[in-house]
């Protein structure tokens, strides 16, 4: 006879006991969804001091077999399963299965203590390790991730209940559970588990794949390698693309995710090199304010603390909703390396982009992001499923080696360009908003690039901002400019004339490395005041001309070694 297990991710209500100092629970939980028992002790838990929260990591001293887990521990809120947390490959029976493997076969579990395929029919021996035995396992309402491998070959685990949408699940979180063995819940080698699209057999999707109606959540590496997907049709419901989930689907055309609060996740469609077409977000403009998920900052909550210093960080939320509208966002190197990418839909509900998102697009030549709004407000966030992100502030290279890209327009608002252009190599004209403060690595190997517009409000030309744009005609800093950093305008051509604007207080190392001639506003007592580092080797030498008459400062040289002189 079948051991049945549930995993309930139920709704916790608010008014759920809370722990003693020692651990214990007040009293016992009160819920449709949770039968009434106390919370398991003995559990291992790790805080994360950055953000606030604790992971559950292991089953510690715990024997129960049915394991529910508290929403408050020690005074900060459970928020994770941290990876292999309930993982029984962790013990030597059950032999160790690549990630990749998305096949089910007896012979893998040759080692454990029952003879069948599916081993939930065998007796659970007294000796046998906690995590063998558990049967259910109820989450509370704060839960927002699960590991990879969280739940990994527990045998007893039968069925799966999911009464709300977690952001994150990781990679082979219920993997040769007696869910997964058993063949009855795969539909033409695919694997539901309510509403999560779980994992996707090697070989099974070919051609045009429909997602089933309802499902809110891809799970990692779901589609990982298909390379015989063609085509996607994604229901509305959907909310989560999960990390690497369509990674190398080398044959996939066209992705629609024209839906309101869509997570696109980390390498979600990196080296889908017939990728060509592409849509993300909707034009709703409903925007968070005040969430009382989402700590003030001069008043944070407990278990919610802000990542980055607001620029462009991210702030741990509390449990994800099915009935609340999301922002929408794309995770760091989702699209990276989709060769063939040439037509790029961003609705205005997109709110966050990661670092790296399109690198290497080498078919993209225009981006439109005008609809796109980043605000520098700590009221006003990005509010995803798998967490809650200060708006869009900075574009970190997001751009970078799209050769072919000629033409964009920026979001309204943006603060901070940081190698968004690097390697860029068709570009040759670029206006920079003037919301922009600080350019960085920005336009770094843009060799086309021959007119570049600035205006008053940009403080910083950080390090290697134009290095190798050796195209440049002419370059106009602005008076606000208070910063020109480490080879800033490096391996530049002689030609080029570039002037600097009086607010200058400080000019990096090697900065106009091998220029000529710079022209300064200021006049000569100006320039005695700007700290002008110098290189060990001395820093490259150039000709400068202040406005109150021609004055050489240094040499031009081909290599730095000479320490310029001083007026």
């Amino acid at each position: 006879m079948k051991r049945p297990l549930s995993l309930l991710l139920c709704l916790v209500l608010l008014g759920t006991p809370l722990l003693t100092a020692c651990g214990a629970p007040d009293g016992e939980l009160n819920n449709s969804h949770v039968p009434p028992v106390a919370y398991s002790e003995g559990l291992e838990y790790e805080y994360n001091s950055a953000f606030g929260y604790y992971t559950v990591t292991g089953m510690g001293t715990c024997t129960d077999t049915v394991v529910v887990i508290p929403e408050i521990y020690q005074g900060r809120p459970v928020y994770a399963i941290g990876d292999g947390a309930f993982n029984a490959d962790k013990q030597p029976s059950v032999p160790s299965v690549p990630n990749k493997d998305r096949s089910i076969k007896g012979t893998k579990y040759t080692n454990m203590r029952a003879t069948t395929v599916c081993p939930i029919d065998a007796a659970i021996a007294e000796e046998t390790p906690a995590e063998h035995k558990i049967t259910e396992v109820f989450l509370p309402d704060s839960i927002g991730q699960i590991g990879n491998e969280a739940f990994y070959g527990c045998e007893a685990l039968a069925v799966f209940d999911t009464a709300d949408l977690i952001g994150l699940i990781g990679t082979d979180a219920f993997k040769y559970t007696a869910f997964y063995m058993d063949e009855g819940n795969w539909v033409d080698g695919v694997l539901y588990l309510d509403e999560y699209l779980v994992d996707v057999r090697e070989g099974a999707v070919q051609g045009e794949y429909t997602v089933r109606e309802g499902t809110t959540h891809i799970v990692n590496e779901a589609f990982y390698g298909c390379k015989e997907l063609t085509s996607l049709v994604l229901p509305d419901t959907l909310r989560v693309v999960g990390i690497r989930a369509f990674y190398e689907c080398t044959a996939l055309t066209a992705v629609d995710l024209a839906m309101p609060g869509i997570s696109v996740g980390r390498e979600a469609f990196y080296g889908c090199t017939s990728l060509a077409t592409v849509t993300v977000g909707t034009d709703d403009m409903t925007v968070k304010k005040d969430n009382v998920l989402i700590p003030d900052p001069q008043e944070p909550i407990p278990g919610m603390t802000e990542y980055y210093g607001g620029i462009g960080g991210m702030i741990i939320g509390g449990r994800s909703d099915r009935s609340k509208d999301y922002d929408c966002s794309i995770d760091s190197s989702a699209f990276e390396g989709c060769t063939a990418l040439s037509s790029l839909t961003l609705g205005a509900g997109v709110r966050q982009i990661g670092d790296r998102a399109f690198r290497n697009c080498t078919s993209l030549t225009s981006v439109d992001m005008g609809k796109m709004t980043a605000v520098a407000d700590y009221h006003t966030f990005v509010d995803t499923p798998y967490a809650v992100y200060t708006r869009l502030t900075t574009l970190t290279f997001v751009f970078e080696g799209c050769t072919a890209l000629t033409d964009v327009t920026l979001p309204k608002g943006i603060l901070y360009l940081m190698g968004t252009f690097s390697g860029c190599t068709a570009l040759t004209e670029f206006t920079v908003p003037d919301t922009v403060k600080t350019l960085h690595y920005t336009f770094d190997g843009c060799t086309s690039l021959r007119r570049v517009n600035m205006s008053e409000g940009l403080a910083r030309i950080h390090d290697r901002a134009f290095q190798d744009c050796v195209s440049l005609e002419n370059l106009d800093l602005p008076d606000s400019v208070t910063e020109i950093g480490n080879r800033a305008f490096f391996r530049m051509d002689y030609h080029t004339q570039i002037l600097i604007g009086t607010g200058v207080k400080s000019i990096g190392e090697n900065a106009f490395f091998p220029m000529h001639e710079i022209t300064y506003r200021g006049t000569v007592a100006d320039w005695e005041k700007i700290d002008y580092k110098i290189s060990e080797d001395g820093a490259a030498g150039f000709i400068l001309h202040c406005v109150d008459g021609d004055l050489t400062v240094g040499t031009p040289q081909d290599e730095p070694g000479e320490k310029p002189s001083r007026p």
